[in-house]
């Protein structure tokens, strides 16, 4: 008999669930994956990513990895997106905010590190994390949040974001009113930020908030960068 769900707030937007997986296969599938699948991100410095599904479509141009499906289908029958990152050697992402992977749109954001090599951390509302390989973990990306990879082997993780309704209810941790204090000034600060980068940058933050609408009403994927105090 499975394990009741439970889940252990670590950081303020970073949440431990108590489920783990076996990912040595997932990590060899991973290391045959060629260097040209994987794509630069902004934002950072030696950070990359390889999209297996996006916007709920299975990628044909990428080979689909029989680990990675046999973790995603524990999760959910209906992914909005599955990446694979991988932030290289002396790699990081600056500390932000963005909503693709923010409760307060309506998506849950799985983490499953796969390679964790000495010296790999995240940082969540300050804090900093040290996930272990095969654990399963809740990041809201509304709060402000950073990665560093200081060792000397890559860093690799496994990305899956839901939306809420494809997800079973033990699986959807419970907020209480300090997130939903949280989530209220979010959206005053995403609001007053993108009004002042609209005297700046009008068809920048037009498509920004494009991209919110398609998250929030169409549960399309969507990357925008908030940064917010």
């Amino acid at each position: 008999m499975e394990a009741r769900i439970e889940f252990e707030e670590v950081a303020p937007g970073a949440t431990l669930v108590n489920r783990s997986y076996a990912v040595e296969d997932l990590a060899h599938e991973v290391a045959s994956i060629p260097t040209t699948a994987w794509r630069d991100l902004p934002y950072s410095s030696e950070w990359s990513q390889v999209k297996l599904v996006q916007d709920r479509i299975a990628r044909t141009d990428v080979e689909q990895l029989e680990s990675v499906r046999r973790i995603v289908e524990t999760l959910t029958k209906s992914p909005m997106d599955v990446t694979l990152t991988l932030l290289r050697p002396g790699g990081w992402t600056k500390t932000h905010r963005d909503i693709s992977g923010g409760g307060v749109f309506g998506v849950v954001r799985f983490h499953i590190p796969i390679v964790t090599p000495p010296g790999a951390e995240m940082k969540v509302s300050g804090q900093t994390l040290v996930p272990t390989a095969g654990e399963l973990w809740i990041l809201d990306t509304t709060y402000r949040h950073a990665v560093y990879n200081k060792g000397t082997a890559d860093r690799i993780h496994l990305i899956v974001d839901v939306a809420k309704e494809d997800l079973p209810p033990e699986l959807i941790p419970v907020r209480g009113l300090r997130y939903r204090a949280h989530a209220a000034w979010f959206v005053l600060v995403a609001a007053l930020t993108l009004a002042g980068r609209a005297i700046r940058r009008p068809r920048g933050t037009a498509q920004a908030v494009q991209r919110a609408v398609r998250l929030r009403v169409g549960r399309k994927s969507a990357l925008s960068d908030l940064e917010a105090p």
